[in-house]
């Protein structure tokens, strides 16, 4: 609950759609982070533009979800773009009925701080006056291409340029966002320093330890090990490709039993050809990993790119997996991780070959794993920590400024 001193907050979050099952980032960390907020007494509308899928908005403690699709527009009340940001709204794509409908649901529900989804989310705030603005990026998007860039590999010179159009994007919006949302230090110093940003709050990923519980009547099969994500996503298939490529054939070699199993949504072409190694399968498209995962003896996180807190290894540990994991996949975590971190394909073959041969090792690895996660990265502690930024955005503003808190949204 809210503290004593501390009135109930209106917010409302605005994403295109929440999808069902939760296969992105945004889908986890939006609805996850909005259920926390209302748990804390707040009363949390979500708006999309299309309807989202009714499993992904049930139990959240919601107080209204709203079709802006048929909200009346606004249009007087949407400030124009910029020759810089009308390049980009083309650019992306971006739909010109959506501001003005946005504004006109901020309009009618008298809220405190709007929260926009997602990477190409930012040009919606031009629609809101009155609310604190706040961008919840996650991970910085110009840090997440600049990490996927090697100097000597051609192929990731697109990741350069890509970088430096993100950046070049966020500076763009910057005096339209009051406070930015990201999970590690790293992404806030990347924010400030590339996109310019005054005021961005480090929220680390949580996890649902009650949805990601250990199964205990999900058999381990011996020799297995794990890992899952969407495949679409640029570090996710660049950590397949170097587990199975520079990796798996040194714990084959150990271990010839070994099995590695790859689980997610739209695998690429590129994921496949990594699939087609030995001893490895993919299970494209499973609606609930949890069984899989909880079958295979080792969950193995080999980050080569990437930024932020990655929420498969929240996943894991909440499950009680013994698991490996490269530096890169340790970014923004709080406390003391308790897995085996590795930084090269011999180190991370040894490990994943020492705990597939010794049961014991694993199960202590697991219940320390989901002790971890429950202790460090519940939502309820995020939570705590994006109402601290609403109320310092909040405290800084003419009384006359604010949105009305006696407005009603129904």
């Amino acid at each position: 609950m809210t503290p004593p001193d501390r009135r109930p907050l209106r917010v409302l979050y605005v994403k295109d759609k929440f999808h069902w099952p939760r296969s992105s980032g945004g889908d986890i960390h939006g609805s996850q982070l909005a259920r926390a907020l209302a748990a804390r007494g707040h009363l949390v509308d979500i708006a999309t533009f299309a309807p989202s899928d009714p499993p992904a908005v049930e139990g959240l403690g919601l107080r209204r979800v709203i079709d802006l699709s048929a909200q009346p527009p606004a249009p007087d009340t949407v400030a124009p773009p910029t020759a810089l940001q009308r390049r980009y709204e083309r650019y992306l794509g971006v739909d010109p009925t959506q501001p003005p409908k946005l504004a006109g649901a901020v309009q009618a529900g008298g809220y405190d701080a709007v929260v926009v989804l997602g990477v190409n989310s930012i040009p919606l705030l031009r629609a809101v006056r009155g609310p604190v603005r706040v961008w919840h990026a996650a991970d910085d998007a110009a840090l997440l291409h600049w990490s996927m860039f090697r100097p000597l590999q051609r192929k990731t010179w697109k990741s350069l340029q890509l970088a430096v159009v993100q950046g070049v994007y966020e500076r763009a919006y910057r005096r339209t966002v009051d406070r930015g949302w990201v999970v590690s230090e790293r992404d806030r110093r990347a924010m400030r320093r590339i996109g310019g940003f005054a005021a961005v709050d480090v929220i680390p990923n949580g996890v649902d330890a009650d949805l990601f519980a250990p199964m205990p009547d999900v058999a381990e099969e011996p020799n297995t090990c794990a890992f899952w994500g969407h495949l679409e996503f640029g570090p996710n298939a660049d950590a397949i490709d170097w587990f199975t490529r520079a990796v798996w054939p040194l714990v084959r070699a150990r271990v010839p039993a070994a099995r590695f199993t790859v689980i997610g949504f739209k695998p690429t072409d590129r994921v496949r050809r990594a699939c087609a190694a030995d001893g490895v399968e993919l299970l494209a498209d499973v609606p609930d990993l949890r069984p899989t995962v909880c079958g295979r003896a080792v969950a193995v996180m080999p980050f080569v790119s990437g930024v932020g807190i990655k929420n498969k290894v929240l996943e894991a540990a909440a499950l009680g997996r013994a698991m490996v994991c490269t530096p890169t996949g340790t970014s923004g975590l709080r406390g003391a991780f308790p897995a085996t971190v590795a930084d090269s394909p011999a180190a991370f073959a040894g490990a994943v070959a020492a705990l597939l041969g010794d049961p014991a090792a694993r199960a202590v690895a697991g219940r320390a794993a989901r002790a971890w996660a429950t202790r460090e990265h519940g939502w309820a502690s995020a939570a705590a920590l994006a109402e601290d930024g609403l109320y310092q955005s909040l405290a800084r503003r003419p009384t006359a400024g604010r949105a009305s808190f006696s407005g009603s949204a129904s």
